[in-house]
């Protein structure tokens, strides 16, 4: 009791910190960092392994890149494509353009040839901005750019390991930055709360990533409700960040929660378990934002006395499962977990605020759990044809209600957006966000009566894997545009030792003598980012089907990679060289004990 009464004064005595800006229409993403190399121009705002900078110095930096982007014609409404590595530069940058109204499209340095082409196409951008990783997938769709409407201008920063010459079409940014003036872009009308700053872009149920909006009062609401709810940060704090600044959880949760609350960040271009801790306590690093993966990762590194003395204290992210949760807290002596919940199109979301263990927390939106259909992943309805909530504890599917409280942004497609929408749920006239998302109601003995929520799985035809949410469509239609596939099947399945669902493929093979696995496993590799790269291959000579004609997944995902209950061949992905071998039973006992590498 007398915890949850401090937790309580401390967010009362906070409140305004954070809650004002949820009703502040002048609120945005560069006003955080104005407010900050205000008060502490001289403090150290980013440091990474080569550079570090500070408020006053980066502010200076994006006004300079703001500057030099329009003379390039960037305006008030546009969109630039940001495709790059982990850097201070990225985050001047991204602040560089919203400066100037224009929107900015994070852009996955994962992606290339269709991929990258759709999500640049998807923002509408006629300008992108490349880092040394993302210069060569440019380079070898150069051609297919200039058909995006217009002549594509790209403009390159040395941020990368590798070393690149840079072909002669791109604009250098060191040079158009040092020749711009340093003085801050007047845009008028000024930018406000309700301008787009972000497309962050999301596989959300099928297709093709979505370019999700994000304007800058939600980016500014949510890094403050991160700072104080989740994380509680100050400006003596440090944080370790690395996540990529392209997912929400990297920019707003890890970047943002620093731009609200002063605190400095360490960047690191790459996750490294090994690094991490040791890392950390060089850097006097008190916070960290995670994925779960890399919970689980650190928690397989070896153990040394020295874990529990981490400097990192406290912790924010997603996808923390309860099945290492304590584990995890215990071992490296944290004090806080701010577990979360939410996506990038979300009306809503849930944040551990009163840092109660396996939970995702509490939430302000109105939410309900509803009845689902495991086969076809739909609301279940009755005689009515109103949706039937779940008894307390049982998992159901999340609806979050739109409403003046949670209003709905969507994709930048508004089709697209309507898709995740649910009318007429409970009374005539309703709105409600389909989160595809499964939870439930768990007693974490809050004494104050506070529901809380704990994430189950996701349901449908997207799985999360290496914290990237993959389309089955997606990766279906690649498998079938190779000369050796027919038809395809994809989900994902439960691997032991690992986080989400890792992609499974039932194919039928076009030609009868059976598939080229070699050239199948090269097409894969060429078309697919490896986060989205199927794991296991079952070949089939041919799919269950319905009546009509839709693939019936059910059997497949219940029989996943399991050779005794499947007369047909299955194979795993080998790691080592990208082919897939036929899975035995000492593989299978590999992959069961959590050894596989996967």
């Amino acid at each position: 009791m007398q915890d949850m009464a401090a937790e309580l004064a401390y967010l009362e005595n906070n409140r305004p910190r954070y809650a004002d800006l949820a009703h502040d229409k002048t609120a945005t993403m560069f006003g955080l960092v104005d407010a900050q190399a205000h008060i502490r121009p001289d403090a150290m705002m980013v440091a990474t392994a080569r550079d570090a900078i500070t408020w006053g110095a980066f502010q200076r930096l994006t006004w300079r890149i703001a500057q030099g982007l329009r003379g390039l014609g960037v305006r008030r409404g546009d969109a630039v494509a940001l495709n790059m590595d982990n850097d201070i530069l990225f985050l001047a940058c991204t602040i560089a353009i919203t400066r100037l109204g224009a929107v900015v499209g994070l852009i996955n340095t994962n992606l290339v040839g269709r991929q990258l082409l759709h999500c640049v196409r998807e923002t509408g951008a006629r300008l992108s901005i490349v880092g040394n990783t993302a210069v060569k997938a440019v380079s070898q769709a150069w051609q297919d750019y200039q058909n995006l409407g217009g002549r594509h201008c790209v403009v390159w920063f040395d941020v990368g390991d590798e070393e690149v010459t840079p072909p002669d079409w791109v604009v250098r940014g060191a040079t158009m930055a040092a020749a711009a003036e340093e003085a801050p872009p007047v845009v008028t009308p000024p930018v406000c709360a309700r301008d787009p700053a972000l497309y962050v872009f999301t596989s959300g149920t099928t297709g093709l990533p979505k370019a999700a909006i994000l304007r800058h009062g939600k980016v500014a609401f949510g890094a403050a409700s991160m700072a104080v709810l989740a994380l509680r940060a100050t400006a003596q704090d440090r944080l370790y960040n690395c996540l990529p600044l392209y997912h929400g959880t990297g920019m707003i949760v890890g970047a943002g929660a620093c731009m609200f609350s002063g605190a400095s960040m360490f960047l690191r271009r790459k996750f490294s378990a090994s690094a991490l801790i040791d890392e950390a306590n060089a850097h006097s690093c008190t916070m960290l934002v995670y994925i779960g993966e890399i919970c689980r990762y650190l928690l397989q590194t070896p153990e040394r006395p020295s874990d529990a003395a981490c400097s990192i204290v406290r912790a924010a992210g997603n996808g923390l499962r309860p099945d290492i949760w304590r584990a995890f807290k215990t071992r490296f002596g944290l004090e806080r977990i701010g577990e979360f919940y939410g996506a990038s199109e979300s009306n809503g979301g849930f944040i551990n605020v009163f840092n109660k263990d396996e939970t995702i927390g509490i939430t302000g939106s109105t939410v309900r759990l509803v009845q689902y259909s495991q086969d076809d992943a739909t609301i279940r309805r009755c005689a009515q044809g109103y949706a039937s909530t779940v008894s307390p504890g049982e998992t159901g599917l999340l609806l979050i209600a739109v409403d003046g409280v949670s209003p709905y942004d969507g994709y930048r497609d508004k089709a697209q957006s309507e898709t995740k929408l649910v009318r007429d749920a409970f009374t005539p006239g309703d709105c409600w966000y389909n989160s595809g998302d499964l939870m439930r109601e768990i007693d974490v003995g809050d004494a104050f009566g506070h529901v809380h929520y704990q994430f189950v799985d996701r349901l449908g035809d997207t799985f999360r894997w290496k914290s990237e949410n993959v389309a089955t469509s997606e990766v279906a239609e690649a498998l079938c545009g190779s000369p050796e596939v027919g038809m395809a099947c994809v989900f994902g399945v439960t691997v032991p030792g690992a986080d989400g669902r890792a992609g499974m493929a039932v194919i039928t093979p076009a030609n009868p003598a059976g598939p080229d696995l070699a050239r199948l496993s090269t097409h894969i590799a060429e078309t697919l980012p490896r986060y989205a790269r199927p794991l296991f291959l079952r070949i089939a000579t041919s799919l269950d089907m319905t009546g009509t004609h839709k693939i019936v997944k059910t059997r497949y995902v219940q029989e996943a990679y399991d050779i005794t209950r499947s007369d047909d061949p299955i194979y795993g992905l080998d790691l080592a060289d990208g082919v897939y071998r036929r899975l035995d039973a000492r593989r299978v006992a590999e992959i069961d004990a959590g050894r596989s590498g996967y």
